[in-house]
């Protein structure tokens, strides 16, 4: 594909990144929208498997996740997905151009994992998340890029969660001088090796952070009298 090419009523602009581009209406009304290319999507071997998660994806409702406004097939047989698109900026940028205080660092980075949780509780996973990834809208709405309409392995999962952990460090290390104990006793579960030490998914690192505001005990740190 190259920008100018038509795709109904819209027309590609310019590439985002592999396999996704911005792409404007040219009819009707202004609108621009995310589309994402997966060629592969059509091979007999996983479309039956593909056009069940982008069912879940179309169901999916969560203000962080970009929503599905539509789906085809392209001359040679490409799939696509068209997302709504919004202007964002990275979340760590947006934090440190608004000296966000370390209490709404953490708010921002649960604004994340409760999408992953939605996510993954829909059997999908992104699985190339990394820290420039975790965007915001101009409110300081937290935003994830479009998913790839991937299953939810426990090696894709367990990579979103990953990239979240080290915006959450990111962001924690760049807003507070001095970070609480609970704070830290969270983050170093979140570099724990096993599963027996650490997070297993974005809801349990999130639980743990909404206790470390409510001021509640936390689970990364051993109960004491």
């Amino acid at each position: 594909m190259n920008a100018g090419e038509r795709l109904g009523k819209y027309r590609l602009v310019q590439p985002l990144e592999t396999d996704l581009w911005l792409a404007e209406r040219m009819e009707d009304f202004e609108q621009q929208v995310a589309v994402a290319l997966l060629p592969d999507a059509l091979a007999p071997a996983i479309q039956q498997g593909f056009l069940e998660r982008r069912h879940k994806l179309a169901a999916l409702e969560h203000p962080a996740i970009p929503r599905v406004l539509d789906s085809g097939i392209l001359p040679g047989q490409f799939q696509y997905v068209m997302f709504e698109a919004v202007p964002t900026e990275p979340a760590l940028d947006w934090a440190a151009r608004t000296r966000l205080p370390l209490a709404r660092r953490v708010e921002l980075a649960l604004g994340f994992l409760d999408a992953l949780t939605a996510a993954h509780g829909h059997l999908l996973a992104h699985g190339s998340l990394t820290p420039q990834s975790f965007s915001v809208t101009a409110t300081g709405q937290p935003r994830l890029p479009v998913f790839p309409c991937l299953p939810a392995e426990e090696d894709l999962v367990q990579r979103d969660l990953a990239a979240a952990t080290v915006l959450l460090s990111s962001l924690i290390a760049a807003g507070a001088m001095q970070v609480p104990s609970d704070l830290k006793a969270i983050l170093a579960r979140t570099g724990s090796k096993g599963k027996a030490a650490a997070y297993e998914s974005a809801g349990e690192l999130a639980a743990d952070l909404r206790a470390f505001l409510d001021k509640r005990p936390i689970s990364a740190r051993k109960a004491t009298p």
